[in-house]
């Protein structure tokens, strides 16, 4: 767990402009609609470039999302 302002500071648009989000760079990151559905939200707002490499279990329903 880390303290409110990280967390606040973390949630900035700014930083979540180009996300890597392929399997080789977050293995701690389940590849599944629901993590779509929850980042699309919450941090992904603003991102203008997105690496989704690995994520090859996708649903039509996270393409939507996003």
């Amino acid at each position: 767990m880390v303290c409110r302002r990280w967390r606040e500071v973390a949630s900035e648009p700014i930083l979540w402009k180009k996300v890597d989000l392929s399997t080789p760079s977050f293995k701690f990151l389940k590849a599944s609609t629901a993590t779509i559905e929850k980042l699309v939200p919450t941090r992904l707002t603003g991102a203008i470039q997105l690496n989704l490499l690995g994520w090859d279990k996708l649903t039509d329903k996270a393409i939507q999302v996003l």
